[in-house]
């Protein structure tokens, strides 16, 4: 019995949690979204590719949660990081996506990796829409 205090002192002191150092919680403003980009976006327009093409593939990006990001163009899910250089310009890296083979589908979705891989995209809003455009000379634009 002269044990079970020092039993009890030792279960407590097991059972505590630490309280998290608040600088690992907190999100690093440099890389936080700015809140006009953040949201799901649907692609309204793409070079190249017709409306018809577009509303088939039911493509959208996915900017909700940067710098993580997500979109679908049409086939595979893509995952990658968005991240804003400067008040004009974004950059897609890391690009990842699921490996289903889709015809026609693929077309959006290889474009837009293309370019990524070939630097950042000029971003713009207006008229309620966001507007990418690459200067290998493709333009996405995207609604709400």
């Amino acid at each position: 019995m002269k044990f079970l205090p020092l039993l009890c002192a030792a279960l407590l002191c097991a059972c505590t949690t630490s309280i998290p150092n608040q600088q690992n919680t907190i999100v690093n403003q440099q890389n936080a979204p700015s809140l006009p980009l953040a949201g799901k976006w649907q692609l309204a327009a793409f070079t190249g590719f017709s409306t018809q093409q577009i509303q088939q593939a039911q493509a959208y990006m996915d900017l909700s949660k940067m710098p993580d990001a997500h979109a679908n163009m049409g086939c595979n899910q893509l995952i990658f990081q968005a991240k804003i250089i400067d008040a004009t310009q974004i950059q897609f890296d890391n690009i990842a996506s699921t490996l289903m083979a889709c015809d026609e589908e693929m077309k959006l979705e290889q474009t837009f990796s293309q370019a990524s891989h070939q630097g950042a995209w000029t971003y713009s809003l207006q008229n309620n829409r966001l507007i990418l455009r690459h200067e290998m000379g493709v333009e996405m634009q995207f609604t709400p």
